[in-house]
């Protein structure tokens, strides 16, 4: 976990630092997708090294209903993961317009609508793991 803070940290580091260069829709969309995946590998091995690392070392201090911890959890993971796949699908619409449209590129693609793109997406995630957290009430109640 360690190794892969420090290298999305560096990476931001260099990004910053050529800022004027990667001034392209396409670098913020590959960063928030590299920041996603990035949690995404986290828990992966926070999964991987102890399966109830996170939920024993937060959760059981509170005093929650039996079964809470795991729905958090999994609403949790599924909150990232579909953060990174609507994130990927709004790179893929990107790169979608730059080839079918590479003169127009500049003028369809700019600063303003390659954030709405991210905050629609990231909505989009949202209201997907709302209703996924409702869905999973509702099959688990007797």
């Amino acid at each position: 976990v360690m190794l892969n803070m420090v290298v999305f940290i560096l990476c931001v580091i260099i990004y910053l630092k050529t800022k004027k260069k990667n001034h392209k829709p396409a670098f913020v969309f590959i960063g928030v997708l590299s920041f996603f995946d990035m949690l995404v590998g986290s828990l992966a091995f926070l999964d991987t090294l102890s399966p109830h690392y996170i939920l024993d070392t937060k959760w059981k201090m509170q005093d929650l209903p039996i079964g809470m911890e795991c729905r958090v959890a999994s609403l949790c993971g599924f909150f990232i993961q579909s953060a990174s796949l609507y994130t990927l699908l709004a790179l893929t619409v990107d790169r979608y317009i730059f080839i079918k449209k590479p003169l127009h590129y500049p003028l369809i693609m700019t600063r303003s609508r390659t954030w709405l793109l991210l905050i629609i997406a990231l909505l989009i995630t949202i209201l997907e793991t709302i209703l996924a957290g409702f869905a999973s009430d509702v099959s688990t109640k007797p």
